[in-house]
């Protein structure tokens, strides 16, 4: 299960089920406002909000990514990566990228315009936990259970690592002391 609040949504928020059925729930009256029920991507197991408060990104298990207008009630179009989707994220300065965290530890990032794959970067060793676009920055965040966290800068059409922070991603095996 997964959820989000959308910027001009009052008194409502969005919640995807692991069945893959979305709801929009107002907290105030404690109803169901609207039900959508039409994904056939499986199992839920990301969902991100756009910059445009009416669209949403459904990551699923078998490795497509549904956008989904949520005042039209119906669907965009669709993305398709190899793994399971593990997290997602909306770029939100000038360039209509949107990247996508895979079980396997790889970043996805597409061009939205083009509807293609720009970069398949291999961050991590572990499913990529989070991925998160500074607001009107071209940085990446992301994270993963390999106990690392990565920022990544978008310059034109490359990118390269800012920043890592890592500790060990295995048990320690043996311990010393001096």
């Amino acid at each position: 299960m997964d959820f989000l609040h959308p910027e001009t949504y009052l008194n409502k928020i969005v919640v995807g089920f692991s069945d893959g059925d979305l709801i929009i729930f107002n907290v105030k009256s404690k109803k169901i406002v609207h039900k959508f029920s039409e994904f056939s991507g499986g199992i839920l197991t990301s969902m991100v909000g756009s910059p445009d408060p009416d669209i949403v990104a459904l990551g699923f298990l078998n490795g497509s990514i549904e956008f989904f207008e949520l005042k039209k009630a119906q669907k965009l179009f669709n993305l398709k990566i190899d793994g399971a989707v593990s997290s997602l994220a909306f770029r939100t300065d000038e360039l209509p990228h949107f990247a996508v965290g895979s079980s396997r530890g790889d970043v996805q990032v597409f061009d939205l315009d083009s509807r293609k794959l720009e970069h398949i970067i291999s961050l991590h060793f572990k499913a990529v936990s989070s991925l998160f676009f500074v607001p009107l920055q071209p940085l990446l965040v992301s994270s993963s259970g390999d106990n690392s966290i990565k920022e990544l800068l978008f310059e034109s059409s490359e990118y390269r690592c800012l920043r890592q922070r890592s500790g060990h991603y295995k048990s320690p095996t043996i311990l010393r002391f001096y």
